[in-house]
């Protein structure tokens, strides 16, 4: 997007699935100049997927919408995106307004007046109106009348709802004049697009000191703004496990270098925007095939801070004193950062314990914390940040779509729910009705006081679709989504979540799902029959495991102990399948997670040194809590490529190694066990031959 052009792109229509030949589609752009409410036609016939625009108006707000079509009609438009440009509106003398301060049910919207020739400074004072709209809705509701101020507290928000708010404005004795550009809360945006394109490796030749990511923005307006920019995270992965955990977040570009990447491993990255609204969805993964030499010299890492949940449920910071070559007391700084914001704050200074009780924190915000050791003589380096990440606003409740019932040849019973609002308030029910190939909803019925409707004289070969608008006493709602009947047989639909697996014995389980539906109500009704699929981890390979299942449930016997399993559904018909459901993984095993940075020496002797090491976690999953020991293995560079194990069943992270030979060098790794299952090993760490008298 530029300051005066901007390029859309849209994904491709889908042909019907029953269509025997595909006339050629093309797409029409259009466009709503606003203030102005009709829509325009800005070109057609467009054959690709994208389009430029230039010479947009600075002083106008622009809605753009998509339709395809081809040589028998054109669709239903996309929904509409709107792309705000205009500081203000010509002839309007109020400017758009801004959000100044959220909380999850409060809002407080800021606006200026704008020197209007019409607008004189000598004329009485202007009073204004707010207005809020709550997408997917389009009719605008006034939320105060009057207001002599240049700002308004809303309250009684929804969390999780999106919202734009407009003004308008009045002089004394006058009306309310046209609206203002609008401004928009958007709390759900984030749940559903992603503005990140193109992620890269942007480095042509390893050079085995970390890799460089690189990606592009997709300019989604509501993402950014000058105040508060878009910020973005990024995730890593090693397979076979598919456990994201952050690499680091609040970056202000579009390329970051990841370092410390251990040899002989496959990575995979992503990148997530945080906006002021949270997390948004992940960009897709980049596997990265990595590798690099050993590494020569020993580096000391420093320890990362760790953020848990003690008895009471409170959060606490935790973390381990830093190796330091004085002896001088330790006392300890805690420092938060809130993003957007990059500075970072004191939360507690003087702290001489090694943990901290983290308070006062909002319920939908993110945060980064730190700490800095200081002496008597000042700070040392800070300890790497650990960042909380909040939960996702809740989704919204969307209206139903009506259900066909007592279906005959010539007749149809329509049933719905009534709409999420004031109780108390009266309703009645427009019918309209759509023939299909023509595009035309015509009012079969209209002033319905029930919440069904009996439909008569349809003919058994037609396709027909309905749909149902509530009106209150002053005003039409939102239509419900509409309804498709249908004489042509359509595939099976699967609800997207995972089955579900329950543990019956120790080498069976029971799957078990919610059954498939027919997304169109269908004349003639296919009887639905199930697959059990199964995939062998690390295997990315699906095996059907039983077809034809008529039940909902499925019980898996001989499963191996020392292996975990993925499991899927797909719903089968006589016409087609159905997408197959996510996937639910029954893990067997207990396989500890080890970070594999290399261990650190102190305590040099000429014939001893003390090892010591991150400690490994067990998965979450984990049903029982095996002890986990740690095996040491040693090798002499001489003998390079040769490792033999020093010690077993080591319970502590760190153990004092003896009977070194001061002329020699060594090489020192760490893996973990548990359950008689041994992780990879670190990264090795490089001790070199030692002075001798």
């Amino acid at each position: 997007m530029g300051q005066e052009t901007v390029r859309l792109a849209w994904k491709p229509a889908n042909a019907p699935v029953a269509a025997k030949k595909v006339a050629p589609i093309t797409y029409r752009l259009e466009a709503q100049e606003l203030p102005a409410k009709d829509w325009i036609p800005l070109a057609h016939r467009i054959r690709d997927t994208s389009y430029y625009i230039p010479e947009l108006k600075s002083d106008r707000d622009y809605n753009f919408r998509v339709r395809a079509e081809n040589k028998y009609g054109q669709s239903e438009p996309t929904e509409s995106l709107w792309v705000p440009r205009a500081t203000h509106f010509p002839g309007v003398p109020i400017s758009r307004p801004t959000i100044v301060d959220m909380e999850p049910e409060t809002v407080r919207v800021s606006w200026q007046k704008v020197n209007v020739p019409s607008f004189s400074t000598t004329d009485n004072p202007l009073l204004y109106m707010l207005e809020m709209q709550e997408p997917p809705k389009r009719d605008w509701r006034p939320v105060a009348r009057d207001v002599p101020d240049l700002s308004y507290t809303v309250r009684g928000l929804t969390p999780g709802q999106d919202y734009r708010f407009r003004v308008k404005a009045r002089t004394m004795g006058g009306g309310y004049g046209e609206p203002s550009p609008s401004t928009s809360l958007y709390r759900t945006l984030a749940t559903t697009r992603i503005p990140i394109d193109r992620l890269e490796l942007e480095d042509t030749e390893p050079d085995f000191e970390g890799v460089r990511l690189a990606w592009n923005k997709v300019e989604i307006p509501p993402y950014h703004s000058d105040e508060e920019p878009l910020l973005y995270m990024v995730e890593m992965s090693e397979p076979p496990l598919d456990e994201w955990r952050p690499v680091v977040t609040g970056l202000p570009t579009t390329r970051y270098r990841v370092t410390d990447l251990l040899p002989d491993r496959d990575y995979r990255f992503r990148v997530r925007a945080v906006t002021p609204y949270g997390m948004t969805p992940p960009s897709y993964a980049l596997p990265v095939s990595y590798r690099r030499p050993l590494p020569a010299a020993s580096r000391p890492l420093a320890n990362m801070p760790q953020l848990l949940y003690d008895d009471s449920d409170a959060l606490r910071l935790t973390w381990k004193p830093p190796v330091t070559d004085t002896k001088r007391p330790l006392r300890y700084q805690v420092q938060m950062q809130a993003p957007q914001s990059m500075d970072w704050r004191p939360l507690a200074t003087g702290i001489t314990d090694n943990s901290y009780r983290i308070r006062g924190l909002g319920p939908s915000r993110d945060y980064m914390f730190r700490v800095i050791p200081e002496t008597s003589l000042g700070p040392l380096q800070p300890l790497p940040p650990v960042s909380l990440t909040a939960l996702p606003a809740p989704r919204t409740i969307l209206p139903r779509m009506p259900d066909i019932v007592d279906l005959q040849a010539e007749s149809l019973r329509l049933s719905w729910q009534r709409p999420y609002i004031d109780p108390t308030v009266p309703l009645t029910y427009r019918i309209d009705m759509q023939e299909p190939p023509s595009r035309e909803w015509r009012p079969i019925a209209t002033g319905v006081p029930d919440n069904q409707y009996h439909v008569t004289g349809l003919r058994p070969n037609r396709d027909y679709l309905f749909r149902v608008t509530p009106s209150t006493p002053t005003y039409n709602l939102e239509p419900l989504p509409y309804v498709t009947l249908t004489s042509m047989p359509v595939r099976p639909r699967l609800y997207s979540q995972e089955p579900k697996a329950v543990e019956v014995g120790k080498d069976s389980i029971q799957l078990s799902w919610r059954p498939a539906e027919l997304p169109q109500f269908a004349r003639h009704k296919l009887p639905i029959r199930y697959m059990v699929e199964m995939k062998t981890l690390p295997s990315s390979h699906w095996e059907p495991l039983a077809r034809n299942v008529h039940d909902t449930s499925y019980l898996v016997k001989g499963l191996r102990s020392d292996k975990e399993y993925q499991f899927r559904i797909k719903a089968l018909t006589d016409f087609g399948n159905s997408e197959p459901s996510l996937p639910v993984t029954v893990y067997r095993k207990s396989v500890p997670f080890f970070p594999r940075y290399e261990p650190i020496l102190t305590n040099l002797n000429p014939d001893s040194v003390v090892l010591s090491w991150q400690p490994a976690t067990l998965p979450s999953h984990t049903t029982h809590m095996p002890s986990v020991t740690y095996r040491i293995e040693i090798q002499d560079p001489p003998e390079r490529g040769h490792w033999r194990t020093y010690a077993s069943n080591v319970p502590k992270t760190s153990y004092h190694v003896t009977n070194l030979r001061p002329d020699r060098d060594y090489l020192f790794r760490i893996r973990a066990e548990a359950d008689n299952i041994m992780t990879e090993p670190s990264m090795p760490v490089y001790l070199q031959r030692r002075a001798c008298e």
